[in-house]
């Protein structure tokens, strides 16, 4: 294989050498390579490659390198098919192009306020990134203006095809002035993609970079597991505690599953939350960085919302359901194993999609492994394992004089009191001992027993009153009066909490959303002033009305938390973001 050749060989300006290096650039990837020396010189260029390659910087970069600032007017327009992946070209855009002074990129999608983005277009948008939809209402409105328009690029088109967006493209295309420069990128370049292309573009240079989707397959261990329909989220939750996850997207169907899944998951003590098409776009953002920065380990999604998405954490990707379309497997299983970065794919299917397995493999050339299912045995020693290596790291940890003399002092009133080995099984029981037996064997679990079930996987590390340590925050337990059949997600509660609340994401603990109510953590250090404060915000028409939740209490239909519920609340007015 050649080598390829470095930035410099396309004699940038001055602006974007200096991004490149102070970003550590030095020489572009295979997608890069091809098509950036092409677009500079204003052909018009079909490109296939598949996310995770670098091709954002194959256009952007040509971009940055021809707009001229001393001009307001609208040079360059990007479309893709969401808004997350709107998202993260603008983003690329402006780390790149920082260096560029008066530089302006709007960024437009569903879900912000019209007079928001029209402010934006209206103060001067050298490059606008869009999203169809959003942009064929601005194109009407006359916000986005198409006659300076000197370059065109259409990023994700089967995605856009596949969604519907047809009509929107042709509209769009038609709108260019006949001189400006129109580039495609497209992971696969399937009869209705080359029909758009040769329709609008003139003279395309197609660039392919061959085996792009078998490089990123190498990269990513990928298996499937087979369970019967009923036992898809156990087998999920045990996999999820088995492997050695960082981060991980689930991926279902439909928009419902994501928060069904999110539930089950959360049961299980697994930190996950739900994000679909329904949340406001802020949520989903928000949702995305409580990813990336830890505060949850799994979010579970629809392919839709989940394109672009790209956190350097996510380890392994899931599939509740094999997708009928290869493609659509393809891009499930790149949002790990980014950028050369290692990953897992697993499939937890039914005997009924062994065929659908088989045409992936078949499509792939490559195998998928079946993985042993987990047991009850495996679970036990894996818990049985962390304890042990929990006891030995807390031997190493350093502590100050005084704590460790506070610690020796009480070593030896225990074993003055007890037997050393009864003394090491019960701290092992206090500290551990709900972990090592929430263990349900697979095989056992029935329809009937579901319920049942459900109650045995609790969050672990739990008082008397329900309190719950993560680290060095204490969380407490609350019910809200409000449920799933109000519509209601863990989403939805973190961005009240939050955007309206004034709370930090971290004040947030594990959400629980059941049919009539849901169960928010808050950080035990809020004050009753703040938690009354809170309790007056509406969602979905209601008022939070937060009321301390213990697992010993009665339950909600008895009458002295009717009187609370039942209390008239005062109205309060604010302007809803969620």
């Amino acid at each position: 294989m050649s080598e390829l050749p470095a930035f410099e060989t396309f004699e940038f300006r001055n602006e974007l050498n200096q991004a490149l290096s102070s970003l550590g650039f030095d020489q572009p990837t295979p997608i890069q390579a091809q098509a950036i020396g092409p677009i500079l010189a204003g052909e018009h260029v079909i490109g296939q490659a598949q996310t995770g390659t670098g091709k954002t910087a194959a256009f952007v970069l040509p971009i940055l390198q021809r707009i001229d600032t001393t001009s307001k007017a609208t040079q360059a327009l990007i479309i893709a098919p969401t808004r997350e992946l709107a998202a993260q070209i603008a983003d690329s855009a402006t780390t790149l192009g920082a260096q560029i002074k008066g530089l302006n990129i709007v960024t437009v999608y569903g879900g912000q306020s019209y007079p928001m983005q029209k402010r934006a277009l209206k103060q001067g948008a050298h490059i606008v990134v869009a999203t169809p939809g959003r942009l064929i209402d601005l194109l009407d409105q006359g916000a986005v203006k198409t006659d300076t328009l000197r370059m065109l690029v259409l990023d994700e088109a089967d995605e856009m095809l596949s969604m519907g967006f047809i009509e929107d493209i042709e509209t769009i295309f038609n709108q260019a002035p006949d001189d400006c420069q129109r580039t495609l990128f497209s992971a696969t370049l399937s009869p209705q993609v080359l029909k758009i292309a040769n329709r609008h573009l003139t003279d395309p240079k197609q660039i392919r970079i061959g085996g792009n989707t078998q490089q990123s397959a190498e990269q990513i261990k990928q298996f499937y597991v087979r369970v019967k329909a009923n036992q898809r989220v156990l087998a999920l939750s045990q996999l999820l505690e088995l492997q050695a996850v960082d981060g991980a997207i689930v991926f279902v169907k439909t928009k419902q599953q994501t928060s069904e899944v999110a539930d089950e998951l959360e049961l299980a003590g697994i930190k996950a939350e739900a994000i679909n098409g329904d949340m406001p776009q802020n949520l989903r953002e928000l949702t995305v960085e409580r990813l990336r920065s830890g505060l949850i380990d799994v979010l579970v999604a629809t392919d839709v919302v989940a394109r672009g998405l790209d956190v350097e954490r996510i380890s392994h990707v899931f599939n509740l359901d094999l997708p009928t379309n290869h493609d659509t497997y393809i891009h499930r299983v790149g949002r790990t194993g980014r950028a050369g970065r290692k990953g897992t794919a697993i499939s937890i299917i039914g005997s009924s999609q062994m065929r659908i397995l088989s045409q992936i493999e078949r499509h792939s050339g490559r195998e998928i492994v079946e993985l042993e299912r987990p047991t009850a045995q495996k679970l036990r020693d894996h818990r049985i394992g962390k304890v042990y290596e929990s006891v030995f790291a807390a031997n190493n940890q350093k502590t100050d004089s005084a704590t460790q003399k506070t610690v020796l002092d009480l070593t030896r009133q225990i074993l003055g009191a007890m037997e050393p080995e009864e003394a090491v099984s019960a701290l092992i029981n206090a500290w551990q001992g709900e972990q090592l037996n929430r263990i349900t064997e697979l095989d056992s679990l029935r329809p009937e027993h579901k319920k049942a079930a459900r109650s045995e996987r609790s969050s672990p590390a739990k008082d008397n009153n329900g309190r719950r340590r993560e680290g060095n925050v204490i969380y407490v337990p609350y019910r809200l009066g409000i449920g799933r059949s109000q519509g209601l997600s863990p989403g939805n509660v973190v961005g009240a909490l939050v955007n309206e609340g004034g709370l930090e994401p971290g004040d947030v603990g594990g959400i629980r959303v059941r049919d009539d109510h849901a169960i928010v953590e808050l950080n035990s250090t809020l004050k009753l002033s703040e938690i009354g404060k809170l309790s007056k915000i509406r969602l979905k028409r209601r008022a939070l009305n937060l009321i301390p939740f213990s697992e010993r209490a009665p339950k909600p239909e008895h009458s002295k938390y009717q009187a609370k519920e039942k209390a008239p609340q005062k109205r309060v007015r604010f302007k809803a973001s969620a």
